[in-house]
């Protein structure tokens, strides 16, 4: 069996691993592990040096979290110390090297790769991404929002799961917290 397991890097990432793992070495599985980065929130990124001092402007997305700052101000000079070919090209090595990290930590002794799409749209990228792996399933991690906040703020992962023709499993990391302190406490 072919799991293609989507992440986005939060916390939730880990417990999606670490909750699908025994069941791919169980069923001795393999695994893509896939994340999709969002190309429209990479820019390019300037220093700019002012009277008061070094600002970095422009906003990219990366391992190290957002870096973003100010406009140039009066006075100051700006340059252009990573484009946004050259930042969505650093970003997609960083995931890569996360999600490789990922894999050694949480799938050993499970087959696995690593990849690494751009899009706009997460959910259509995870199902278009299964079909060229050859998936046979989807696992997907959800922050188990509901009602407004859902609504508000939408959702890859039910998403994915209405739109795809892959069986999808979705992990909620509050579920798994809330089974993990349960056999803590003995219950």
């Amino acid at each position: 069996m072919q799991v293609l397991i989507a992440v986005d890097g939060s916390s939730n990432s880990e417990i999606v691993l670490e909750s699908v793992a025994p069941w791919l070495r169980t069923a001795g599985g393999s695994a893509a592990l896939l994340t999709v980065l969002d190309v429209s929130e990479i820019a390019d990124v300037h220093v700019s040096a002012t009277p008061s001092g070094t600002i970095l402007s422009g906003v990219t997305v990366g391992e190290q979290g957002i870096a973003a700052g100010s406009p140039l101000g009066a006075g100051g000079t700006s340059e252009i110390i990573e484009d946004r070919g050259q930042a969505i090209e650093r970003i997609e090595h960083e995931t890569r090297t996360r999600l490789e990290r990922l894999a050694a930590e949480h799938l050993a002794g499970v087959p696995c790769e690593v990849r690494v799409t751009t899009a706009e749209k997460a959910a259509p990228a995870i199902i278009d991404e299964a079909y060229a792996w050859g998936a046979d399933a989807i696992v997907v991690g959800t922050h188990g929002r509901t009602g407004f906040r859902r609504a508000l703020m939408g959702s890859v992962a039910e998403e994915v799961a209405r739109k795809s023709p892959f069986p999808v499993f979705l992990i909620s990391a509050g579920m798994r917290e809330a089974h993990v302190e349960k056999a803590v406490a003995g219950r």
